[in-house]
């Protein structure tokens, strides 16, 4: 329990930089940078989804139309965290969606 409450503050830093400078980076961008972002701050494995949802949240939104895949579910992370935020703020996601699937989702 201490090594989790010692790493802890990394990840919410690993989770907050992902949501603030790679929401928008391709998959294989996002790969390295978080692997870069690991490397300096000393976490040897750190998964966004597993991060900000539980595997029951999950299930749900596949069981909505949401794909499996990794970018799908991280996107779907990124709105859900970005919803909370005030509407007079100026930070909303703009979803590109050629294929709808997030759109039918939403």
């Amino acid at each position: 329990l201490s090594t989790e409450l010692e790493v802890l503050p990394k990840l919410a830093l690993l989770a907050a930089a992902f949501i603030t400078y790679l929401s928008s980076a391709p998959e294989d961008e996002r790969r390295e940078f978080l692997r870069q972002w690991q490397s300096v701050v000393g976490v040897d494995k750190f998964d966004l989804r597993q991060f900000l949802s539980t595997e029951s949240e999950q299930l749900t939104w596949k069981s909505e139309g949401l794909p499996s895949d990794d970018l799908s579910m991280e996107n779907a992370l990124v709105i859900l965290q970005l919803q909370d935020i005030p509407v007079g703020s100026s930070l909303r996601p703009f979803l590109v969606d050629p294929s709808m699937r997030a759109t039918e989702w939403l």
